[in-house]
């Protein structure tokens, strides 16, 4: 399916569920052919989908068509004060209140399954609503293909300060064993970089303090871990390339007692 031919994006943001003290993403699409609105609700601590529900979009549309025209007269009112103003797309303004209206209407009727332990959302009417016939449906048309949805993991603002925190610590470590690596001197100054090196990694495998973590999170931590390693390794290689160099020229260098003769002669 190709977004803008098949179907189009109406909302996407979040609903806080104040009893519960849940913050679900909610997704709403149009398919174009045939009118169906697909709500999906997405569960960002869990990371994973909880529902999704399919209402007659038609059916809302001529529900709420006196609303939307409403709301378009009087934002043409508005406008109309301005003698500058000139209306070029009407019927894309009136597509945009159309759209504000059907958002609204869905997003104030979904709640939290209070008996599910899941957590799962349900499209509950509201007090009025008996007079009109819910748009809600049982599910998709078998000709209908859901949107496949392609999603970011967001880290939360604790992950990120517990990651930096231990970053610290591994900065330290590295450092540490750096500082040791650029003061020495005899020729088993790789043996001992590379002892270091081996050291630091032995920590960083071993350390599994984010084992019991989502994996998503565990996922993340080990992203961030991997780019230390890759850092140390790489500044290792810049410090044994520096002394190798410096070894080098130190070979071509004649010897002290050499210079000493040659100024004599």
């Amino acid at each position: 399916q190709v977004e803008g031919k098949q179907y189009r994006l109406l909302y996407t943001g979040s609903k806080i569920f104040w009893r519960t003290q849940r913050t679900i993403d909610i997704d709403i699409y149009v398919h174009i052919y045939p009118e169906i609105l697909e709500v999906i609700a997405f569960d960002p601590v869990k990371y994973k989908e909880i529902t999704r529900m399919y209402l007659d979009y038609a059916a809302m549309r001529d529900m709420l068509a006196h609303l939307a025209n409403s709301d378009f007269d009087d934002k043409i009112k508005e406008l109309k004060q301005d003698r500058f103003f000139a209306l070029t797309d009407e019927d894309a303004m009136r597509d945009k209140f159309m759209v504000q209206r059907v958002n609204t209407y869905v997003l104030q009727r979904l709640q939290l399954d209070p008996g599910n332990p899941a957590g799962e959302i349900l499209f509950m009417q509201l007090h009025g609503d008996d007079e009109v016939l819910s748009p809600l449906l049982d599910g998709p048309p078998l000709s209908m293909v859901p949107v496949a949805v392609a999603r970011r993991r967001k880290t939360s603002a604790e992950e990120i300060d517990a990651t930096i925190n231990s970053l610290k610590t591994d900065r330290q470590f590295i450092g540490k064993h750096l500082d040791m690596a650029s003061h020495f001197t005899s020729r088993l100054s790789a043996e001992r970089i590379s002892s270091a090196v081996h050291t630091f990694v032995k920590y960083l495998t071993s350390k599994k303090w984010y084992s019991d973590l989502p994996m998503p999170k565990q996922r993340f931590i080990r992203a961030v871990r991997r780019v230390v390693r890759m850092n140390l390794v790489k500044k290792t290689v810049e410090e044994l390339t520096r002394r190798q160099v410096q070894a080098k020229q130190q070979q071509t260098l004649p010897s002290r007692k050499y210079i000493v003769r040659a100024r004599e002669m």
